[in-house]
């Protein structure tokens, strides 16, 4: 059948693997991970509760559809993923991303429904922000009193090695859906590896590091984000001070 997949007159296979469908004589594979018969679709050798295999169909690479429901699914891990019906409106439903969708009424992050989201005026930003007229969110997060209006992505984001981003309005700086603390707006500056700074003052994430000198701070160039940096004083390892062998 391809991508490993086979059948007998009883049985289904997967790579020498058995396993159960409805009706073996209509099993189709669709691809590495979907295969189907006329009673329903399967993803990784297991049954799609309520799925209708007659008209069931891969959208893209995130999206399916039968005559009956939408579906959202995701890789989790080898072999492995999550799939789940969005509760939308199939006449009006669009794909904005390759995570996010709406409906005449509602606005889709993954499964998740955003809550309150518009979608007339709802718009993707880069790294995993989004906003619309009236909030501003981080993947399927609302950020608190974030500004709509003012709201920018940081650019420096896309240059650094980070596994946090960063984002500001007219009013704070955002790491991700957190607000950090105390930063001065007009100085503050994106660095490598989850660091940033402002004139008077380096944060590791949201986290104040202490003792480190904005002046002459710098972030040690890495491949996998150590985190490493130093000023004209000391060295740091995640925003804590290296203590002198």
């Amino acid at each position: 059948m391809g991508n490993g997949y086979g059948k007998d007159a009883k049985h289904a296979w997967f790579e020498g693997i058995a396993f159960a469908v409805k009706d073996v004589a209509t099993l189709v594979c669709i691809d590495w991970h979907f295969v189907k018969d006329n009673v329903q679709a399967y993803l990784n050798l297991t049954a799609i509760a309520g799925s209708d295999g007659k008209t069931f169909e891969i959208i893209n690479d995130n999206f399916a559809k039968d005559a009956s429901h939408i579906y959202y699914y995701g890789y989790t891990g080898e072999n492995q993923h999550n799939i789940c019906v969005l509760p939308c409106d199939r006449r009006s439903f669009e794909i904005i991303d390759h995570r996010y969708s709406k409906d005449k009424a509602n606005i889709f992050f993954l499964g998740f429904t955003l809550k309150g989201a518009d979608g007339a005026t709802f718009k993707v930003l880069e790294s995993g922000y989004a906003k619309d007229t009236n909030a501003v969110y981080f993947e399927s997060n609302k950020i608190i009193d974030a500004d709509p209006s003012t709201f920018e992505v940081y650019k420096e984001n896309e240059s650094f090695g980070h596994d946090v981003v960063y984002a500001k309005d007219k009013a704070a700086v955002y790491m991700d859906d957190k607000k950090l603390n105390g930063v001065d707006i007009t100085s503050f500056q994106v660095l490598g590896e989850n660091y940033g700074s402002d004139s008077k003052q380096v944060f590791y994430k949201t986290k104040l590091v202490k003792n480190a000198s904005p002046a002459s701070f710098e972030v040690y160039p890495h491949d996998f984000g150590d985190a490493d940096a130093e000023d004209a004083n000391n060295k740091f390892h995640e925003g804590v001070k290296v203590k002198d062998e």
